[in-house]
């Protein structure tokens, strides 16, 4: 880094790779999010699940509450036991499996709830690792 009148003038080379894994965590959280819901109240016959609108949406409530209970267990462990670099390697790679399980053709309920499960311990094993490691 340079110091130039006080101002830094450059970031470390890491910096712009955990950027780049924050925009991808925050992509996979909340836009994917808008769309499973999509997903789960559009009617079978179009592709979707056939869940009515508010059941799908207590769905993702509790999926979202979940994974953000599951990061704070994540991030205790990643603090106190592991370190913090291999829980967001780990953590990352699983929740890219879990999104992918999305588009298998024709995987229902079952498989849209494994994939649930999965991100909710991706987010457990990932915790708040990224902006431990950014600061």
């Amino acid at each position: 880094m340079s110091k130039q009148n006080g101002i830094i003038t450059k970031q470390p080379k890491a910096f712009r790779l955990m950027a780049l894994g924050a925009l991808g965590t925050g992509f996979a959280t909340y836009a994917v999010s808008a769309i499973m819901i999509l997903y789960l109240y559009e009617p079978l016959h179009l592709g979707g699940l056939g869940i009515d609108r508010i059941t799908a949406t207590q769905i993702m409530a509790v999926f979202s509450s979940l994974g953000y209970f599951a990061g704070i267990a994540g991030s205790y462990a990643a603090d106190r036991l592991v370190g913090l670099r291999k829980p967001y390697l780990y953590g990352t790679l699983l929740n890219a499996v879990a999104i992918s399980l999305l588009v298998v053709p024709h995987g229902g309920l079952p498989l849209f709830f494994i994939s649930l499960a999965l991100q909710i311990i991706a987010s457990g094993i990932t915790g708040q690792s990224l902006y431990a490691l950014v600061g």
